[in-house]
């Protein structure tokens, strides 16, 4: 049927093209290699025409306000062709909708997507708007095309004379790509892209048909296939460069991102470790990735498979500016402190890899709010190289490590190379491994007021022989093993009359575990099965030659007793049934666990209520749990539990589903976190979102306080933010410990906000920060926050 814009009245039916071929041109030709021809005896400028599969209908109300087609439709209106599974034309208002499946062109842009609406007028597209996008812009004479996707993307059309028009479109969040030959080699991924696209039009006098493209973008990554170009946002580049694919020396690819400067601005009297605080942070962030091919490889079309060394990491770098009030109330004068910090990981190929961590700073004693960050979670700020070769069944490592400050205490390797044997079997059924270590260690005590801290150094070198000779006997497997590891110690200090340490520990045991299962549900129809193992491990551990307390501990091999115990162990778990080629797929799984001590070593004491170190006979409880069905919830547990002073040593559970997240963590050292987020919907470019924003936050020390904090609020649109929090001390009967109500705008690249600050004592602080965003997600980047 040929419909008329004006009247919506339509002409006689066009015959409908069979189903077979309607299907292959939704499913196959994702991109229409040639312009579609408008239709025969059809005013290109002035009609719209439906076909419709044999399977489809075609709807229309009296008035001819509105055209349904459902079940395969191909409409066409001029240079515009769209296929997809349903369609509706409002011929009054010139606007057609379409979903499911859509395939589309107008003049040499193709694309596909899952929705899309346009406004047409004068046989061209006037405006529209698509989601979930895939377009290709054609090549010139180079064959060099450009491919964009995106989650949503706006576009408009500005017709001119001869020209088909120049088209506009504008695409947050998305990736252009240049390829050449099908292959890209040059991706833009950016938060906001505009691309302009001019062509002629090729029935034209005297115009070739060649395209002209301009590209810009604004916070976005660059990545090159020849020069390692980074540009810092805005920028605007075009894409039609030439450019070399098979360079002598192979291929080098730059992905990149910038994070620019950071402010954060705070001042008012508070009870915190930066009281009366006015500081300024300037900070400049990157990370990226630098990846080589071998030239070999492109010239044969395999350069994935002959990729050479890749180089990925971040540099950052910041400096501190502050005045205030120090823990004491005494005043400071100004200070201005830096920062620089650079982390870089360098695949050699797939078996080497080198990790390279340096920190500098201008002043050891340099402790921000950083440095408290990572001082509270226990890790040092170290300068680290590692160096890792992995052989087959075996590995080799080379670590050196130093402290690059004086106000914590650090283990230092200044190297230690460690080789690893993995599970060799020998003859006779029998498994061996082994582990051999030489070290340089040094241990630096935090400086103290009354001068600089205590160390002590020594050479180590440390090697484990472990074998073990695993059996079936009838439904029960057995494996005895046993293992010796030697230490050897050199003398502290040269200079004294010191002799060196030799160390000899021998230990023995054996496991034995059966195996159980059983279908779940309908043993005729269920791809499910319940499977239990419950396994016993019993380990003995002798006298070492040298007792650890003639010993400086650097770290768990240094502090070795001798001790006995069986570790009991109940495994559960719900298995998809294997098919004839695959293994099975684990669902859930539930893990109970715990060690009964005949004999308890050094460190399995404990102290009680009177301060007595007393033997504990009975280790901590283990439970973890694992659920992940296909559906996408995913949850996960594990538990620590002390039995003899009734307290959770460590644990986490976690899960995460469609629309939120929620994650409960407590270490060894009694600090108790746990954070929950809802959110459900979805927004304009189909990212989850939530009106209602609610998290709630617990923490306990078991020296310390029992604090809640939660958070409340709402959004306001799609960019604004409101919130309240509170956080609650329970040890002093729930009394407010600090409450605080923010304004927030998320902007694409940067993020505002406002927040009013009240603490116990009725003291207010006023806060505003602008903090820049990261350019793509998949990089790590984001906007830092910074505790105050």
């Amino acid at each position: 049927m040929v419909i008329s814009p004006r009247t919506g009245r339509g002409g006689p039916r066009r015959r409908a093209a069979p189903l077979v071929a309607v299907l292959a041109t939704l499913i196959l030709p994702a991109f229409p290699e040639e312009p579609p021809v408008p239709p025969a005896g059809a005013d290109a400028r002035e009609t719209m025409s439906f076909t419709v599969s044999p399977e489809g209908s075609l709807e229309s109300d009296l008035d001819g306000e509105w055209i349904a087609a459902t079940g395969g439709v191909e409409a066409r209106y001029g240079s515009f062709v769209l296929r997809a599974d349903s369609a509706v034309w409002f011929p009054e208002a010139s606007v057609c909708y379409a979903e499911g499946g859509v395939v589309f062109s107008q003049g040499r842009v193709h694309g596909i997507a899952d929705s899309l609406w346009v406004l047409l007028r004068a046989g061209d597209i006037a405006r529209g708007e698509m989601r979930h996008v895939r377009l290709r812009f054609p090549g010139n004479a180079e064959a060099q095309d450009v491919h964009v996707s995106s989650d949503l993307a706006f576009f408009e059309t500005e017709a001119s004379g001869d020209r088909l028009g120049e088209r506009i479109f504008r695409m947050p969040r998305s990736h252009v790509a240049l390829c050449r030959h099908g292959v890209p080699h040059v991706v833009i991924a950016s938060r906001h892209a505009t691309m302009r696209f001019r062509e002629t039009h090729p029935a034209a006098e005297g115009m070739t048909g060649e395209p002209e493209r301009v590209m810009s973008a604004r916070g976005s990554v660059l990545k090159l296939g020849r020069w390692p170009v980074l540009p810092i946002p805005p920028f605007r580049y075009s894409l039609d460069s030439p450019w070399q694919m098979q360079p002598r020396w192979g291929r080098t690819e730059v992905l990149g991102a910038y994070q620019g400067l950071t402010a954060i601005l705070s001042q008012g009297e508070r009870t915190s470790p930066w009281l009366n605080r006015s500081a300024a942070l300037s900070r400049a962030k990157w990370i990226g990735t630098v990846d080589h091919y071998d030239a070999r490889g492109w010239a044969a079309g395999a350069g994935a498979q002959l990729r050479g060394p890749r180089l990925h990491g971040f540099f950052d770098a910041y400096g501190i500016q502050d005045h205030g009030r120090d823990r004491e109330f005494t005043e400071l004068e100004r200070s201005d402190r830096w920062r620089w910090r650079t982390y870089q990981r360098i695949e050699i190929d797939d078996d080497q890899q080198i990790d390279l961590e340096a920190h500098v700073l201008s002043d050891p004693d340099f402790r921000d709010v950083y440095f408290e960050r990572e001082a509270k979670s226990g890790k040092g700020i170290e300068n680290r190289f590692l160096y890792t070769h992995r052989f087959d069944g075996a590995a080799f490592t080379l670590l050196q490590k130093n402290r690059a400050n004086d106000f914590l205490d650090e283990v230092e390797s200044m190297p230690r190379a460690r080789l690893e044997v993995f599970s060799h079997e020998m003859p006779g059924g029998l498994l061996y491994r082994s582990e051999t270590e030489a070290a340089n260690l040094r241990r630096v005590h935090a400086d103290t007021p009354s001068g600089p801290g205590d160390s002590f150094r020594r050479y180590r070198f440390d090697t484990l022989q472990y074998v073990s000779r695993p059996f079936t006997t009838g439904p029960v497997q057995w494996e005895p093993f046993g293992s010796v590891r030697q230490t050897w110690w050199s003398r502290e200090r040269p200079d004294r009359d010191e002799e060196s340490i030799w160390r000899g520990i021998g230990s023995y045991g054996a496991s034995v575990s059966t195996e159980f299962w059983r279908a779940w549900g309908d043993p005729a129809g269920s791809r499910l099965r319940h499977k239990v193992v419950p396994q016993a491990t019993f380990t003995s551990v002798q006298v070492p030659t040298a007792l650890p307390r003639q010993i400086d501990p650097f770290d768990g091999i240094d502090d070795i007793s001798a001790s006995e115990g069986i570790a009991l162990e109940l495994r559960q778990s719900l298995e998809e049934k294997p098919g004839r080629d695959s293994e099975p797929r684990r669902v859930a799984t539930l893990t109970h666990g715990s060690t009964l001590y005949t004999h308890p070593g050094r460190d399995h004491l404990v102290t009680d209520v009177d301060g007595v170190p007393v033997a504990r006979r009975f280790g901590p409880v283990r439970q973890e749990a694992r659920y992940d069905p296909i559906a996408g919830l995913r949850f996960a547990s594990d538990l620590d539990y002390e039995p003899y002073h009734g307290v959770i040593t460590g644990a986490t559970l976690g899960g995460a589903w469609n629309g939120g997240a929620w994650e409960d963590a407590v270490d060894r050292r009694g600090r108790a976190r746990i954070s929950g987020d809802l959110s459900q919907g979805r927004g304009p470019a189909g990212e989850p979102f939530s009106d209602l924003i609610l998290a709630v936050e617990h923490r306990y020390e078991r020296a310390g306080a029992d604090t809640v904090a939660g958070r409340l609020g709402t959004r306001l649109g799609d960019r604004w933010e409101v919130s309240t929090e509170a956080e609650f001390e329970l040890d002093h009967g729930a009394a407010i410990r600090e409450r605080s109500v923010s304004l927030r705008r998320d902007q694409h690249d940067y993020l505002v906000e406002l927040a009013l600050e009240t603490d116990a004592d009725g003291e207010i602080s006023f806060r505003f920060r602008i903090s820049p965003r990261g350019f793509d997600s998949n990089l790590g980047m984001g906007a830092e926050t910074v505790p105050q």
